[in-house]
């Protein structure tokens, strides 16, 4: 494998993560609607939909900048940053 598509691939998975954090609460909705209807296809084909919903949210997250912003919110209230600022104002 070419280490630009592992690049690629490794993008992609960890978009579908970080939808996955973003929207955690909403996983045990699907396992509620699993165990209430017993339908199987149903759930599969929901969490399907789910995982492709998530893709895109984290598409979105890093398309428009708010990975940048939540990096920016991190280090606002890091001590190593604040000191390194500082030092290189």
């Amino acid at each position: 494998m070419k280490f630009e598509f592992k690049v690629r691939l490794l993008q992609h998975k960890n978009y579908v993560d970080f939808g996955l954090n973003f929207t955690k609460y909403f996983q045990a909705l699907f396992v509620l609607f699993g165990w209430a209807t017993g339908d199987i296809k149903a759930t599969i084909w929901l969490i399907g939909v789910y995982v492709v919903v998530c893709y895109w949210i984290g598409w979105g997250f890093y398309r428009y900048g708010w990975a940048e912003a939540s990096a920016e919110v991190g280090n606002r209230f890091n001590p190593f940053v604040k000191e390194l600022r500082k030092k290189f104002k």
